[in-house]
């Protein structure tokens, strides 16, 4: 039993140490999607700045360049912001997996936690019942040769 006892306890280390890197890989994961947000973020500001500022053409002349440079810049970060949100959603998703994965390798290594020390406590049973077992031994013995019984060595 007490083998059985030593293989579960090296599993549940184990699975700790599986944890913990379960644990950095959600940390990693969130930290990419913020970064991702923030990145997000900022495009989307430059974005409406950009819009802020151009606007409809005031009174005056229209320098046709920056007209069409301007559009052509929105539309870039439209673009990027939709790819950064669709990278965003990703990093969302990966973190999600993560923390599924981590929460999964929480309940295994409890699992195993409680199945050592179900084993323990009926381990330690069995060592309480088996000393109890040996202290009636001897203690038969002893009251038998206190009664003046005789034991099978005399008898040869």
């Amino acid at each position: 039993m007490k083998r059985s006892l030593r293989r579960i306890a090296r599993l549940v280390s184990y699975r700790e140490r599986l944890e913990r890197v379960a644990e950095r890989s959600l940390a990693e994961a969130r930290r990419a999607a913020i970064v991702r947000a923030e990145r997000l973020a900022a495009t989307r500001s430059a974005r409406e700045a950009l819009l802020r500022e151009g606007g409809a053409p005031r009174s005056g002349t229209v320098e046709l360049e920056l007209l069409v440079t301007g559009q052509a810049h929105g539309r870039q970060l439209l673009r990027l912001a939709e790819a950064q949100a669709a990278a965003l959603a990703h990093a969302r998703e990966l973190e999600r997996q993560r923390l599924a994965e981590l929460l999964d390798r929480r309940r295994e290594r409890r699992a195993l936690e409680l199945l050592f020390e179900r084993r323990r406590a009926l381990w330690l049973q069995d060592e309480r019942r088996r000393a109890m077992e040996r202290l009636d031994e001897f203690a038969t013995v002893r009251w038998w040769r206190a009664r003046g019984g005789h034991s099978d060595e005399e008898e040869d």
